[in-house]
C-alpha cells in the first residue's frame, strides 16, 4: 500500500537521524579532549585548559544531548499532518478505508466554510477538523435577542463597607451617571456614601423619568436622545400614547440634559448689595462662651461656630462632629447625618468661597429659607470674625457644595 511505503520510508529517515546524531555528538567528544591534552602538552595554563574542557562539556550536554534532540525530532515529525489521521489503537487509516465525505451543496451556490465539524448520520463518528485539540475553524453561535434581560425592575442596594460608587456600578453592570442620577447625587456627594446607606440602583444604563402634563413618548426620547421605539419595548407600553400623567417609565441609553450654559459672570465675591450685615445676636456669646453647653464647642467668631449655634437654640440639635468647615459634609455623614444636593430650611449649607481662608477651611451657613430661584442663609465671618450677614444664592450656583440635613 502507498501509505505503508511511506510509514517504512519515515522510519529509516529517524534511524538515520539518530546515527547522524551519535556522530556529531562522538566527534565534538573527541575534539575537546584533543584541545585539552595539547595545552597540556605545550605547558599552556592548567587552570585555562580545565576552563576549555568544562565549557565543552557543558556545551556537548546543553546542544547535542542525544535523548532531547532526539524526542523533538519524533515528536514534530509525529505532530504532522499525515499522523493526525493514526487512532487510539494507533493504526495506520489508508486511502481506501477513509469515508468519503461529501458537504451539502445547494444548486447555484458555494459551500459554507463556517462549518466546524461534519457528522454522518446513522450516529457514525464525527470527523473534527483539528489540529492539537483545538478547532480549525470555530462554531458560528447566534445571538436569541427574545431572551429577556438578567435583570428589568428597579432595586434597591445596601452599601457595604468596602463600596464606592464606581465598584457598585461595576457590580450591577451600569453607568455610574444612573446611579448618580436615580439617587440624586453628584461626584461629590457620593464620595461620602456609607455602609447600610441604601441605594436604587436601575436595571439599565438610563434613568427614570415621571410623566408631566403635555409628555409624549416621542418628546421624552427627544429630550433624552433616545429611540422611541426602545422606550416602548422596555416598558411594555402598547404603543405611544400608553402613558399618563405621573406615571414612571425607565428611559434606556438616556442622556441626561445638561442646563443651557448662561453668560459667565466673573464675581469673585458676591456684591455688597447681595449681603446684608446684621447686628450679632448677644445669645451667641452667651452660648459660645457657657460651661453647661452640651453641644461641641467650635471656634468662637467662625462659621463653624455660627452654624453649630444655629442648630443648638433653634432646632435643639447638637453638631456631634468636629473639624474645619470644608470637612463637615463626609464627618457629618460619619456620624448618622443625612446630606444632600437640595434645600431645606434649617440645613446647614457648604460654600465654595473665594479668598485664602475659605479656600483652607472651606466656608458653612445656616438655611433660613428658599424658593423656587433662590435660598438664602445667615453665617458669620464672611465679612470678619464674629460678624452676621445675611446673602442669598441661586439654587443651581456652582458655589453650592451641598446641604448637611438636621433630621
Amino acid at each position: 500500500m502507498k501509505t505503508k511505503t511511506i510509514v517504512d520510508n519515515s522510519t529509516k529517515f529517524l534511524s538515520n537521524q539518530d546515527n547522524v546524531l551519535k556522530r556529531i555528538g562522538h566527534t565534538v567528544v573527541l575534539t575537546f579532549v584533543y584541545i585539552h591534552q595539547a595545552l597540556t602538552r605545550h605547558n599552556i595554563n592548567t587552570i585555562f585548559s580545565k576552563k576549555i574542557l568544562i565549557l565543552g562539556i557543558i556545551f556537548i550536554f546543553s546542544m547535542f544531548s542525544y535523548s532531547e534532540v532526539n524526542e523533538v525530532y519524533k515528536n514534530s515529525f509525529n505532530n504532522s499532518l499525515f499522523f493526525s489521521f493514526i487512532d487510539k489503537e494507533q493504526k495506520i487509516i489508508t486511502e481506501n478505508t477513509l469515508p468519503e465525505i461529501k458537504l451539502p451543496v445547494k444548486a447555484g451556490t458555494e459551500p459554507d466554510f463556517k462549518i466546524a465539524a461534519i457528522r454522518e448520520k446513522n450516529n457514525s463518528p464525527e470527523l473534527i477538523l483539528s489540529l492539537n485539540n483545538s478547532a480549525l475553524i470555530s462554531t458560528e453561535v447566534d445571538l436569541d435577542m427574545s431572551q429577556p434581560l438578567t435583570r428589568t425592575k428597579v432595586e434597591k442596594y445596601i452599601v457595604q463597607s468596602a463600596d464606592t460608587i464606581i465598584s457598585i456600578a461595576e457590580k450591577f453592570g451600569i453607568s455610574v451617571d444612573s446611579i448618580l442620577w436615580e439617587n440624586n447625587l453628584t461626584l461629590y456627594t457620593a464620595r461620602f456614601i456609607k455602609p447600610g446607606e441604601t441605594l436604587m440602583i436601575l436595571p439599565i444604563n438610563g434613568l427614570r423619568h415621571k410623566v408631566k402634563n403635555g409628555d409624549t413618548i416621542d418628546t421624552i426620547a427627544k429630550k433624552y436622545k433616545t429611540s422611541s421605539q426602545i422606550i416602548i419595548e422596555f416598558n411594555n407600553l402598547a404603543d405611544s400614547g400608553d402613558i399618563f400623567i405621573n406615571d414612571e417609565i425607565l428611559i434606556p441609553n438616556a442622556i441626561k440634559p445638561k442646563p443651557k450654559p448662561k453668560p459667565r459672570k466673573i464675581v469673585p465675591r458676591a456684591t455688597q448689595e447681595d449681603v446684608r450685615l446684621v447686628e450679632t445676636p448677644s445669645s451667641y456669646k452667651t452660648w459660645a462662651y457657657s460651661s453647661k453647653r452640651k453641644c461641641h464647642r467650635f471656634y468662637p467668631g467662625q462659621c463653624t461656630s455660627w452654624a453649630a449655634y444655629k442648630w443648638a437654640t433653634e432646632l435643639g440639635v447638637c453638631t456631634t462632629w468636629v473639624g474645619h468647615a470644608k470637612s463637615w459634609m463626609g464627618n457629618a455623614r460619619s456620624k448618622g447625618f443625612k446630606i444632600g444636593t437640595t434645600p431645606k430650611k434649617g440645613a446647614i449649607i457648604l460654600l465654595k468661597e473665594s479668598g485664602w481662608a475659605a479656600r483652607i477651611y472651606g466656608h458653612v451657613a445656616y438655611v433660613e429659607s428658599f424658593d423656587d430661584k433662590y435660598v438664602y442663609f445667615s453665617e458669620m465671618n464672611f465679612k470678619g470674625a464674629w460678624k452676621v450677614t445675611h446673602r442669598k444664592y441661586k439654587l443651581d450656583s456652582w458655589r453650592v457644595l451641598g446641604y448637611i440635613y438636621p433630621y
